[in-house]
């Protein structure tokens, strides 16, 4: 359909139905551009109220309905067949500015004259006959459903049936067909209506091979749980095969991608008792869509976190590196930022780069090296003997890397070579391996003098997150 021919502003008829196909056009999108199209569609209406065919309806009232051209304007717009029809119209009441739930419903109502409803209603039948678990006794087209707790308020789906679980439970359904756009009123007034009967609202489409739901459906698609259902001929002949009620299921499947959670369209068949059925929100899935896109959601949080913290280790090493260096131009900036984004990960640092910050990360660098880093010292041993001296306090993180890497034997065999020296010269020597077995019996006794900082814990955990700490 083309939107090329021109519609009054305000036309009275706003959308129609083409019950040859049962489809629902704005009146605006169905007529093309030409004069010639618009006179075949004239005729065509005309030759068929003759026939008593059904054909263009106003989507309101469902009488007949035709292109006109505006005697004053030369625009066009659709006008009744009837003057019964301009008179009972509900369209007429929109100019009262009242409630359009009346126009919506009639408009849903009007879909289903046409031949895609009444092939899709046949197909969904008789695959429910086709499944021993529906009561053959409770299946039931076009009747009224009446409220149980009100006999006034009705609904009259396309068909109504029970099915039969092996614990003697049951569930009664109301299938509904649904050929084209939806209205949200009236799904929101189907589902409330079928929630206070305990029963579920069970919505069937025709076609979604490679539509975007968004485009006709999303009303019923985003809150189905993402999950929508499809009977076609194929589907009908399986359920016929399999003695089980079967349909196209069609559904989004989150993906993971990088740090990024994207959606793909998937189909496949899947039977009734294969479906998870949810009466108190009114949806019912074959593929649970939240969950899994809860779980992938939390597991891309988790990459970009890591990726962040991957980022943010480097740019620790760099300012430390520059400072080593001398390269920081302004090492008070430099410093502020970093520590501002460490407090985003709730890390914190000192206010300033001190010199005990300094040399817990000489230390704890240069014992993941194997050598002196971000210092002068060049050896492990020479940073070691420098830290036992002067960095008592941060020992046992000093500790923990040499474990972990393997650089404590690293330490122990220049140690070895500097007692063998000092055996030579005649000086007394006190080995790392005695040192090792002293710091860890003072820091256990709590000894004053080795009393350790463990306000870096975090920092340690962000530059070694392969390290586990203990409690």
């Amino acid at each position: 359909m083309s939107s090329g021919f021109t519609l009054v502003d305000e036309p009275l008829i706003e959308y129609v139905i083409d019950q040859a196909d049962g489809k629902e056009y704005r009146a605006g999108e169905y007529v093309f551009a030409s004069a010639r199209e618009i006179a075949e569609i004239r005729m065509r209406v005309f030759d068929a109220i003759k026939r008593e065919e059904p054909n263009i309806i106003c989507a309101a009232c469902h009488t007949p309905a035709y292109p006109r051209k505006h005697i004053d304007t030369g625009k066009f717009h659709f006008v009744h067949v009837s003057e019964d029809g301009e008179n009972d119209c509900p369209y007429n009441e929109k100019r009262k500015r009242v409630d359009t739930t009346r126009i919506d419903s009639m408009r849903y109502n009007g879909q289903k004259e046409g031949p895609d409803h009444k092939l899709l209603k046949n197909i969904l039948r008789s695959s429910i006959d086709a499944d021993p678990l529906f009561d053959p006794a409770q299946t039931r087209e076009e009747k009224n459903w009446y409220g149980a707790t009100d006999e006034k308020k009705w609904r009259r789906p396309d068909i109504a049936a029970t099915r039969l679980f092996a614990d003697d439970n049951s569930l009664r359904i109301a299938f509904e067909i649904q050929l084209s756009s939806t209205y949200l009123k009236v799904i929101a007034a189907r589902r409330e209506f079928y929630l206070k009967e305990n029963a579920l609202l069970f919505w069937v489409f025709k076609d979604a091979s490679g539509v975007d739901p968004r485009q006709y459906q999303d009303d019923l698609f985003y809150n189905n749980n993402s999950n929508l259902f499809v009977v076609d001929e194929e589907t009908g002949r399986f359920s016929q095969e399999h003695g089980k009620l079967i349909f196209r299921c069609c559904y989004y499947e989150p993906v993971l991608v990088g740090a990024s959670v994207i959606d793909e369209w998937r189909e496949r068949v899947v039977s009734f008792d294969e479906l998870t059925f949810d009466v108190e929100h009114q949806r019912v899935y074959w593929f649970d869509y939240k969950a899994e896109k809860a779980k992938l959601l939390e597991t891309a949080g988790k990459k970009i976190w890591e990726r962040e913290e991957e980022e943010l280790r480097a740019r620790y090493e760099d300012f430390w590196n520059n400072i080593h260096l001398r390269k920081c131009k302004d090492p008070e900036t430099e410093y502020r930022r970093l520590r501002q984004q460490l407090l985003m990960h709730d890390i914190t640092v000192p206010e300033r780069h001190d010199r005990e910050l300094e040399r817990f990360t000489q230390m704890v660098y240069s014992a993941k090296a194997g050598e002196g880093f971000l210092t002068g010292l060049k050896t492990l041993l020479e940073l070691a003997n420098n830290s036992y001296l002067y960095g008592k306090q941060f020992l046992w993180y000093f500790g923990r890397v040499l474990q972990h890497y393997g650089t404590w034997d690293t330490l122990l065999a220049q140690d070895k070579n500097a007692e063998q020296r000092k055996k030579m010269s005649g000086k007394k020597h006190e080995s790392w391996k005695e040192k090792g077995k002293t710091i860890k019996q003072k820091i256990d006794a709590n000894d004053p003098d080795f009393k350790q900082n463990r306000s870096y814990d975090k920092l340690f955990l962000l530059l070694f997150p392969e390290i586990t700490l203990p409690e």
